[in-house]
């Protein structure tokens, strides 16, 4: 028996009760009531208190200010802004103080430490009240960075094989996942098969929150190459919602970046492109208020001893994919078994535990679970 695992609870509760809800917002225009709230939220300042697991948080590159009062109306929380030096960037951000939301900088291509700091500190200078940047090529670099502007909340963008990097105080983002959706097969590559691909990130989300409690498991992936978007795939309205029903339904957040074509459409007010928008307000709303059964830990009968992304991302993507969505848990440090909490024990593909994991692998199967164990 090579493998091994379980444990009880993967998330403390965090919703405070009593949470208030979104505000019905006003599709017919901008009225005399929608004026005064912009001015109510004008007055108060906008502290950078941003909670990566519940708070919703948009990616917006159409440097326009009427976007704030439609981002606050759907729900969100901070909106992320591609950084630059020049006064569009400082304009949309004191629009965005000013409007009630949390202006954070993504400041990109920086690869050293002193041109990232240069960046924050021009980001700071703009009146941004968080930056978001990749990591630098060192785990402690990035920390000691991060660490740097206690004035700005920040957020960091990781690959799976960082994403055991502590960069605390800063946020750890994910930049994993595929914009969800149908996925015609392609005749020219071999697969195992002939259906549809339907894309989704549950699994994601579930592999990351499994493996690190500790943290909210928010993911960043963008509409691009990268993510499945190739330049000729139209990306479909609705699967804007997608990506936070998706990535919630996995016990996770995800930053919302929108296509560019879908911001316009909807600053122009254009009917299909606004049907939309209270759709996605809609799931917002619904997603907050029902944030403590997404946040409950796994019931499933199936539990998963995960290693990094690469040992176990595929097989937690067919779980998934099957409705199976697994409790997954860290395969280095296996729980003390907890009678009653799971039938079977997954644990594939992993490196050979320790001897406490082993113990605990039998102490599961000879309580009467099940074990499926198979070599790395």
């Amino acid at each position: 028996m090579r493998h091994w695992f379980l444990e009880g609870v993967k998330k403390s509760p965090h919703a405070p009760a009593g949470q208030a809800k979104v505000p019905a917002p006003d599709w017919t225009g901008r009225t005399c009531g929608t004026v005064l709230v912009s001015m109510l939220l004008a007055v108060a300042p906008v502290a950078a208190d941003i909670n990566p697991d519940k708070d919703m948080l948009a990616g917006w590159s159409v440097l326009d200010a009427r976007a704030v009062a439609l981002l606050r109306e759907a729900g969100f929380r901070a909106v992320f802004v591609p950084f630059g030096s020049d006064g569009d960037a400082a304009s949309f951000a004191r629009a965005c103080r000013e409007g009630g939301l949390v202006p954070v900088a993504e400041i990109a291509g920086a690869t050293e430490e002193a041109a990232l700091r240069k960046g924050i500190d021009s980001a700071a200078a703009a009146g941004f009240a968080g930056v978001a940047f990749d990591a630098l090529p060192s785990e402690q670099a990035t920390r000691a960075v991060a660490a740097e502007r206690k004035d700005l909340v920040s957020f960091v963008f990781l690959k799976p094989e960082q994403v055991h990097w502590r960069i605390e105080p800063a946020h750890a983002v994910l930049r994993e996942g595929r914009w969800p959706g149908m996925q015609p097969p392609d005749p020219s590559v071999a697969s195992a098969t002939e259906s549809f691909w339907v894309d989704a990130n549950s699994f994601v989300a579930g592999w990351l929150g499994g493996v690190h409690p500790e943290r909210a498991a928010l993911l960043g992936y963008r509409p691009d190459e990268s993510a499945g978007v190739s330049k000729s795939r139209a990306i479909h309205l609705d699967s804007l919602e997608l990506v936070l029903a998706d990535a919630f339904a996995g016990g996770g957040n995800a930053i919302l970046y929108f296509p560019e074509i879908h911001q316009k459409a909807i600053l122009e007010g254009k009917q299909q492109a606004l049907e939309t928008w209270r759709s996605l307000a809609d799931t917002t709303g619904f997603l907050k208020e029902h944030l403590p059964v997404f946040r409950s830990p796994a019931a499933s009968r199936v539990a998963v001893a995960a290693g990094t992304f690469e040992q176990s991302g595929e097989l937690l993507n067919m779980m998934y994919r099957r409705n199976v969505s697994p409790a997954v848990f860290p395969a280095a440090s296996l729980p003390e078994w907890q009678p009653g909490r799971s039938r079977v024990l997954v644990a594939a593909n992993i490196p050979t535990p320790g001897e406490a994991g082993r113990r605990r692998a039998l102490d599961f199967a000879r309580s009467g679970g099940q074990v499926m164990a198979a070599p790395a």
